[in-house]
């Protein structure tokens, strides 16, 4: 057995069934956008004129979180949620950097039909917030300030909000202005 009760096995076949779906979501999108992606890494694509850069996956695809950077068109970001299936789920996060914004930002989705989307840098020391799906707020890691899902300052040392965007996700992609 292993630390979390399982057997090597079980992980082994979770393992084995990731990667697979992992494989299916990138295949998906290659065959959608007739982009190349490689590996579980890097991957790099110009799609309808905007350029991404994801790094792994919301379902495990690589270990670093999911990370997209996208440059607007007519101060609108648009992002298949094929290419960041962690928004797929209620609770998944992608953080997000948007060409002529000054801070990362972070996209939740909260529930089947909500998606937030707030700047992701505590106005304390400059770190970077993460969702809690069980407390339903953002929390900063560094000193414990927290935030509610629109970005209102719940809790100190920060003294100021997260700045909320006006998000939706329709017809399976992620939209907002910035």
């Amino acid at each position: 057995m292993t630390a979390r009760g399982t057997s090597a096995s079980e992980e082994t076949a979770t393992a084995k069934a990731r990667r697979r779906l992992c494989y299916a979501l990138r295949m998906r999108a290659q065959a959608r956008y007739n982009v190349r992606m490689s590996g579980f890494g890097r991957r790099r694509a110009l799609v309808g004129g905007v350029h991404l850069t994801v790094l792994a996956s919301g379902l495990g695809c690589a270990s670093n979180g999911t990370r997209v950077s996208v440059a607007p068109t007519d101060g609108q970001v648009a992002v298949d949620l094929v290419l960041i299936p962690s928004l797929n789920i209620v609770g998944g996060s992608v953080g997000l950097r948007v060409d002529g914004v000054d801070e990362e930002l972070i996209a939740v989705r909260v529930s089947e039909g909500e998606v937030v989307v707030l700047t992701r840098v505590c106005g304390h020391m400059g770190c970077k917030v993460r969702f809690s799906g069980a407390a339903q707020e953002f929390e900063c890691p560094c000193h414990g300030s927290r935030f509610a899902l629109d970005g209102a300052l719940l809790e100190g040392p920060s003294r100021t909000p997260l700045r909320r965007f006006d998000a939706r996700i329709e017809a399976g992609t992620l939209r907002f202005a910035v």
